[in-house]
């Protein structure tokens, strides 16, 4: 597997070309043969804010034009993206510092941040959710067996934590 971990301050002035230029790495790396690409948390935001209204620009959603157009480049690749983006629940219109976890298949799953940095606490909500999998590596996890004999526990390649069966 090809991981490739991009850095990269966004454009807090220009959140439009902070995205597009980020596209542009993480599609370079993708036809480096990147299996997985990964990015800083809110990579095309930059970092602190003083309140929610100064982040609102900065948020996206599931349908938004950038994790669709992310999705895509995902699919095209057959590869697996975590780009680091300010999240706004829509119905509640609350904001989450998440990571945007697609997989090969263009699925989109939002992880949201649950031990907040300081500065995270002005205007972020803590995630509740369980920590997602995207389900094109569903299978992978339950087809790995392990036994007590040769490993007490393990961890997968995608970094999940594995308990062998007793």
């Amino acid at each position: 597997m090809r991981v490739v971990a991009i850095q990269f301050k966004g454009y807090r002035q220009d959140f439009e070309a902070s995205q597009n230029h980020l596209y542009d790495l993480i599609e370079l790396a993708l036809n480096n043969n990147a299996d997985l690409v990964v990015t800083p948390e809110m990579a095309c935001s930059q970092y602190l804010f003083d309140c929610s209204a100064h982040v609102k620009p900065f948020a996206v959603c599931q349908d938004s034009t950038w994790i669709c157009r992310l999705k895509h480049l995902s699919q095209l690749y057959r590869s697996t993206l975590v780009i680091g983006v300010i999240e706004i629940d829509h119905i509640e219109q609350l904001l989450y510092n998440s990571a945007a976890i697609i997989d090969i298949e263009g699925q989109c799953n939002f992880y949201r941040k649950r031990l907040l940095f300081d500065a995270d606490q002005t205007w972020a909500q803590k995630g509740q959710l369980s920590y997602p999998i995207p389900e094109c590596y569903r299978a992978q996890l339950i087809q790995t067996q392990m036994t007590k004999n040769n490993i007490k526990s393990a961890t997968s390649s995608i970094g999940v934590p594995i308990q062998p069966n007793d």
